[in-house]
């Protein structure tokens, strides 16, 4: 067992005497996990959660005897797990210590719920790899060996640093990427802006957070309606996705529509807990589902099927497009002049209205006639232009059902069926979360699912639309005063995506750039992002890594100076974004900071001092009640004060909600999209992050396909590697977070890839067998288990497991960093690999 130097020391771990923090190679090999070792930790662990137990099930008494009357209190609070469940928590506390968290009662009772994650806090507060001091590597990076030292030391070592990476290469070489779901947390993201520096801008699941509300527009809780309102739908596609693992605290709604009657769909690579639920399986090939969408909106429109009432009344199908810049024909283009101009209520501007075509032919602006024409082609002074509907079919022509039979392996007699439950008037819901986003081409399934839903006319209304990841956006938030304070200036973004070329290349976007000091704050990179080797290899370059956060992760080892994060029970603050319901939760401070932890906001506001910067809040419940001062909070009459109250309040003002107290997006025919239609065409296309890559901006304008990267049939990687790799979430786990709780490690002990029964036989391999999955970039040897829900030709390897888990090797070296230009999103399941069964000697 390695232990932590003291300050004074300069030793290694694997020599020091303090056994303030396990290592986290504790009791496992160098290499990873084997069968030998563990066998071995599996009785460690169950050692360990008897003696969490101890501690967090019951009060002990002087000579350990249990205190069963020991004076209890609860506190309020919610589970934060990057899973955007957000559930609100009563945490118990015993003699000073976290006894237990359990389910609180939101006011709306269809919100309660908690899950097993949500049940194992205590052992990640109190567990082995709480990070409890400032600490500062001593060995090689990644050797796991480090000193303790003081606070003063690490950010005095941080400052430095920034000075003289700033001195040498300019300040934006220094960069942070910060950024979570509680108010109080998002203090660290102004430290960029603070020090000149660059802010490294999130690349996990952007491509469908982007190209959506483009689409159909976003209301407090993105785009979607409020995610209880899925139990209003008759018919329920789950699709690309497995909600009972990744979106666990939302499918009881979805559960309570099949219990009223609701038929299920269940579409997707691979046959999954949910599909087990559906009433049909439809089995589609990966990275190919915007193919089927747009089939399936042809179909509509070749018979006849399509809603067209619904296409000019909510949509921008009346549209004209010019065809000289592919944008809207507007009044200013014809000299109309309105009587009284329609002031965009965001700007306080005049809008230009687009103009539509009345069944006479005659031109006039949006709204002011019931019926355009949406389809034709029209000439208007020096102006030709097409109809947006019209575009829309051109695009989606080439797409049969049996194009899509070819492409997707689904058959044009399931395609003609699938077709009919969208035909049907009776409420229908997509629940799509982030799976189809994870390729190269992920934008284009959501844009092309938006489209069917519009060309079937199921948006707008209660149990019609999409559930894509359903989330609080924070929207109500004053985040002009979080972000952006008039002292210090908004700071550039580089995307995770465009790290690693940044720091091989030293230019972005065109210009000289290097990043040489990085601080991670609250992410787990290595198990997180693409190309573990390449971003190992950057980190390479840099003086300093700097991680702050709650445990020792991959990421962490690999770090030079650590610095520890107080629990989000240990200190006030409440969630406003990440979450799967319209509620404010505050989270009390149950107890304090452990060890020499500091929460996020202190941390920042040390550094500050540190700096000799002025930092604009007296304290960090004032930068929680600046947080709170905007006028939607005030529309739903809530201040952070009057959270403190009542612990938890719904943040949306009650004109936005329908007669059942619900959130509906589209509701009354209004998106919040730039047109206030919703929006299969996309007049202004700029990339998400200006990454200086080039890529043709009419492509995605409309829905369209491209093959995946890797993923598909006639790739290049397809020549060498005949198996895809999909990487899907646990129910266990959320990413990386509760990875090493031990109560867990009971139901999930090792990371296991999934292959097909075809596929096992095609290489001999029997379950139970450990393999070798690798490729060009890397490999990781790993357990196999034979599933017959699995597709020929797939795997499924579910991410979140730590170095140490892996018998050699990592699945995040088998990843690539290509991204789309226009999203810059990761592509965690467009890889390509091979799988033989492993020769060399395990245990």
């Amino acid at each position: 067992m390695q232990k932590i130097c003291t300050k004074n020391e300069t030793k290694s771990i694997s020599s020091c005497t303090d056994t303030n923090l396990v290592s986290a190679q504790n009791e496992v090999g160098k290499s990873g996990l084997t069968r030998r070792s563990f066998l071995k930790t599996s009785a460690a662990f169950a050692g360990a959660a008897a003696a969490i137990c101890s501690v967090g099930c019951s009060a002990i008494a002087p000579g350990g005897k249990v205190n069963s009357e020991a004076e209890e209190q609860v506190f309020t609070g919610m589970c934060i797990a990057n899973c955007n469940g957000a559930c609100r928590l009563a945490i118990t506390v015993r003699e000073g210590k976290i006894v237990s968290t359990t389910m609180a009662e939101f006011p709306d009772p269809d919100y309660n719920r908690i899950c097993l994650k949500g049940l194992n806090h205590p052992l990640r507060i109190y567990g082995p790899l709480r990070l409890k001091y400032p600490m500062r590597r001593v060995g090689e990076r990644g050797a796991d060996q480090w000193e303790q030292i003081t606070w003063d030391e690490a950010l005095t070592l941080l400052t430095d640093t920034w000075e003289n990476v700033r001195n040498k290469y300019g300040a934006s070489a220094n960069a942070i990427s910060a950024g979570a779901v509680r108010l109080g947390s998002l203090a660290p993201t102004m430290l960029s802006g603070m020090i000149g520096g660059t802010s490294l801008a999130a690349s996990d699941d952007q491509a469908v957070d982007y190209i959506m509300p483009q689409c159909i527009g976003r209301t407090l809780l993105c785009s979607g309606s409020e995610p209880r309102d899925i139990k209003n739908a008759k018919k329920i596609f789950s699709w690309g996705c497995n909600p009972t693992n990744s979106n666990l605290q939302q499918v009881h709604w979805l559960l309570d529509a099949l219990d009223n009657g609701a038929k299920l769909v269940a579409v997707g690579p691979n046959f999954t807990h949910m599909a087990a639920k559906a009433d049909r399986f439809i089995r589609i090939k990966q990275g190919t589902d915007a193919v089927m969408f747009m089939a399936l909106s042809n179909y509509l429109v070749k018979n006849d099927l399509a809603d067209l009432t619904f296409l000019a009344e909510q949509t921008v199908a009346p549209f004209l497009v010019k065809a000289s810049d592919k944008t809207y024909l507007r009044a200013s283009d014809l000299g109309i002049e309105l009587p009284e101009p329609v002031i965009n209520p965001q700007t306080g501007e005049a809008i230009d209205l687009p103009i539509v075509v009345g069944q006479d032919g005659m031109p006039t602006v949006m709204g002011a006639i019931t019926d355009p024409k949406i389809e034709g082609n029209f000439t208007f002074g020096e102006h030709k232009v097409t109809t947006a509907y019209s575009l829309l079919l051109d695009a989606i022509a080439p797409y049969t059902l049996e194009k899509a039979e070819e492409i997707c392996g689904v058959s044009v007699a399931d395609g003609e069926w699938i077709a009919s439950l969208f035909a049907d008037k009776e409420p229908l819901a997509v629940t799509a979360l982030p799976g189809m986003d994870h390729y190269y081409n992920g934008h284009q399934p959501y844009h092309a699912m938006a489209a069917l839903l519009m060309v079937s006319g199921h948006l707008g209304s209660p149990g019609n639309g999409s559930y894509y990841a359903t989330y609080l956006t924070g929207g109500a938030v004053n985040w002009a005063a979080i972000y952006m304070p008039s002292d210090y200036p908004p700071s550039p973004e580089i995307p995770w995506t465009s790290l690693n070329d940044v720091c091989e290349k030293k230019t972005f976007n065109g210009h000289p750039q290097e990043i040489k000091s990085i601080v991670i704050w609250g992410k787990e990179a290595i198990s997180g992002q693409m190309d573990k080797k390449r971003l190992l290899q950057s980190f390479d370059q840099m003086e300093l890594v700097t991680v702050v956060d709650l445990e020792m992760n991959d990421t962490a080892r690999y770090a030079d100076l650590i610095l520890p994060v107080a629990y989000f029970f240990e200190s006030i603050d409440c969630a406003v974004t990440g979450t799967s319901h319209s509620y404010n939760i505050l989270g009390e401070q149950a107890i304090e900071p452990l060890y020499e932890s500091l929460n996020d906001y202190d941390i920042v506001v040390k550094i500050a001092e540190k700096l000799g910067l002025k930092w604009p809040y007296a304290s960090k419940e004032d930068f929680l009640r600046v947080g709170f001062d905007s006028d939607l909070y005030k529309a739903a009459g809530i201040t952070f004060d009057k959270l403190k109250e009542e612990k938890v309040m719904n943040s949306v003002p009650a004109f936005m909600l329908n007669e059942e107290g619900c959130l509906i997006l589209g509701a009354g025919g209004v998106y919040g999209t730039d047109t206030g239609k919703a929006q299969f065409y996309l007049e202004t296309v700029e990339p998400r992050v200006v990454t200086g890559i080039d890529f043709d901006k009419d492509s995605v304008r409309l829905p369209a396909w491209d093959p995946p990267y890797e993923a598909w049939d006639e790739s290049e990687a397809a020549k060498k590697y005949s198996i895809n790799l999909l990487q899907s979430h646990s129910k266990w786990r959320s990413h990386s977070t509760f990875a090493k709780a031990e109560w867990l490690r009971e139901l999930v002990p090792e990371p296991v890839i999934y292959i097909s029964p075809e596929d096992a036989a095609k290489r001999s391999i029997e379950n139970g067998d450990i393999v070798k999955v690798y490729n060009d970039r890397g490999y990781v040897v790993i357990k196999a288990l034979i599933d017959s829900g699995i597709a020929p030709g797939s795997s499924d390897l579910p991410k979140g497991f730590h170095l140490t888990d892996f018998i050699e090797g990592h699945y995040n070296e088998l990843s690539h960093n290509a991204f789309h230009p226009f999203t810059v999103n990761n592509c965690f399941s467009d890889v390509r690999i091979e799988i033989e069964k492993y020769n060399g000697e395990v245990g």
